[in-house]
């Protein structure tokens, strides 16, 4: 690709330089002559001298500035002390650089005898340890027949070996003859007898020399891409997965002292069923353990069906009362209203207290749920973190987990960006990249771990221990071992909890079997009102689009 890239290259400044009244196709040499000098530093001293069948004005030359080398490098060039004479007197030549290729142009009234002059510097390639290699396309970008070519040189010494190569470099082939570099001839010269220069055709001649005689002036610099910027050699590639190693260890030192759960403590019962008969028990809270808690407990995080629970749970104790309303037409959307209940609220939590008062005031007329879009939900927020405060208060975590998952995701994410852009440097400038890639696995990993930094002290895991608990109860115990007509009022309590712990669906089933007559039950249900034609049976429905509504309004913004 960057042989072919050259190759372009050339071709577009030998097009850009052409004269618009200039004849189509190459241009006819007749003879050139070139003298190429090698210093003991390794400075090249060049001399063309061009002979044209016809007149021209104007003379172009495009040399290119560097060239591929082995591996991922390429060699750069530095052409100087650029001179020219037409017809044997003094010219002026124009230089101009495009994309890596440096245009020579000479202007003149029709001539046919052109010559140019340069030095260049950064041709003396290094071949081994003690040998250097003299390469250079003497002849190169003129867009030419060329009839017949002549190179010789001056050297500082005998040169090891001499070699001569004409067209492509994807398909060079020796030139017609060359010899010398022997005692009896110790200038090396070159010819050929006819040779189409076009794009990266050229004649390019080589002579080895001991470093003790020609000097290596090599500019390689190494060529970005993918390869060499993730390079996978031994020594970045040891040190990426050290870094990835040593970048987890740590990662998991700091989740182990700072994000992780304290030993477990002793099981913390939140709520059971307690026989009191044969073939009965009721369902009994032990202490105050409201369902918003139990779900930021069990995820570290306040979710909306917490504050969907809550509520549920605050109509079950008598704080207010739901309302299915009739719906206009079969396709209408369900609404409902919420009625407050009362006006003590001391034995409330701070975060319950606070989502009574935002969803029905006191005194306030029954409010409607397909109103509170927009009205509560910069409330919602406050709630949140009473509720994380709450569960800090009693004890079940260290920190608010809130803010814990804050801090550690920011520190998260300015670890990832610092990382992103670490990478981005070092596949720029160096072949070291492999390790930025590391980096951001650890950066990725270090957001992903944020959110597992809460953490629960010894009463939290056993409370947890204690809820895991009651979700395998409340998923297995028998729905008709409920008391004798207290059904109803054990269902409501149970409710709340199977709302957040999952497997509700089962206790309204318990109530729907309750329903063995055709009379609706609009009524039955103290802490929800249907409209007049409404049964146990349409209860999970009602409940389920309840709890869809609510949690849609409630954290819309």
């Amino acid at each position: 690709m960057r042989k072919i890239a050259l190759a372009a290259s050339l071709a577009i400044v030998l097009l850009a330089a052409a004269p618009s009244n200039a004849v189509a196709g190459p241009d006819e040499i007749d003879q050139f002559d070139a003298t190429l000098a090698v210093s003991p530093d390794g400075t090249l001293a060049v001399t063309e001298n061009i002979t044209f069948s016809s007149e021209h004005r104007v003379f172009n030359q495009a040399i290119a500035l560097s060239s591929p080398s082995a591996g991922n490098y390429d060699n750069y060039y530095t052409v100087s002390d650029i001179t020219a004479t037409v017809s044997g007197a003094p010219a002026q030549a124009m230089t101009s650089e495009t994309e890596g290729v440096l245009l020579i142009s000479v202007t003149s009234d029709d001539a046919t005898e052109f010559s140019i002059s340069y030095k260049v510097a950064g041709a003396a390639l290094k071949a081994t340890t003690d040998e250097t290699l003299v390469s250079w396309p003497v002849l190169q970008g003129l867009d030419a027949i060329v009839s017949n070519i002549t190179i010789n040189t001056s050297i500082p010494g005998a040169p090891r070996s001499i070699d001569c190569e004409v067209g492509p470099a994807s398909s060079a082939t020796k030139c017609d003859a060359y010899s010398g570099g022997t005692g009896e001839n110790p200038m090396p010269s070159f010819e050929q007898k006819s040779l189409t220069v076009y794009d990266s055709s050229v004649l390019r001649i080589e002579m080895l020399f001991s470093s003790d005689t020609v000097a290596v002036n090599q500019d390689a610099r190494e060529r970005w891409s993918l390869d060499r910027a993730f390079s996978f050699d031994w020594p970045q590639s040891v040190t990426a997965a050290l870094v990835l190693i040593l970048g987890g260890l740590a990662m998991f030192i700091v989740h182990r002292r700072v994000g992780a759960d304290a030993a477990p403590g002793k099981l913390i019962r939140v709520a059971e069923f307690h026989p009191i008969g044969e073939g009965q028990a009721e369902f009994r809270v032990l202490g105050d353990i409201r369902p918003g808690m139990v779900g930021t407990v069990i995820d570290e995080e306040v979710d909306p069906i917490d504050v969907t629970a809550t509520l549920l749970d605050l109509a079950v104790r008598g704080y207010l009362r739901i309302e299915e309303l009739p719906r206009e037409t079969p396709f209408s959307a369900p609404d409902w209203t919420l009625t407050r209940i009362g006006t003590d609220t001391d034995d409330l939590a701070d975060y319950e207290r606070t989502l009574l008062d935002q969803l029905t005031p006191v005194d306030a007329n029954p409010v409607l749920i397909s109103q509170l879009t927009g009205v509560v939900a910069p409330a919602v927020a406050e709630i949140q973190s009473e509720l994380y405060t709450d569960v800090v208060k009693r004890g079940w975590f260290r920190h608010n987990p809130h803010e814990s998952r804050t801090v550690w995701g920011r520190v998260g994410w300015g670890f990832l960006i610092a990382a992103v852009i670490a990478t981005i440097l070092l596949a720029a400038f160096t072949s070291w990249a492999l390790i930025g890639l590391a980096l951001v696995l650890l950066g990725i990993a270090s957001v992903f771990m944020s959110f597992e930094m809460p953490s629960r002290t010894a009463a939290g895991v056993g409370l947890l221990d204690g809820l895991n608990a009651l979700k395998g109860i409340l998923a297995s115990q028998p729905v008709d071992q409920l008391p004798k007509g207290r059904e109803l009022q054990q269902v409501s309590l149970v409710l709340p909890y199977a709302v957040v712990l999952g497997g509700y669906e089962r206790w309204l089933d318990a109530l729907v079997a309750m329903d063995d007559d055709d009379t609706p039950d609009s009524r039955e249900i103290y802490w929800y009102y249907g409209p007049e034609d409404w049964h146990f049976s349409d209860l999970p429905a009602s409940l389920y689009n309840f709890i869809i509504t609510v949690q849609g309004t409630l954290f819309s913004r």
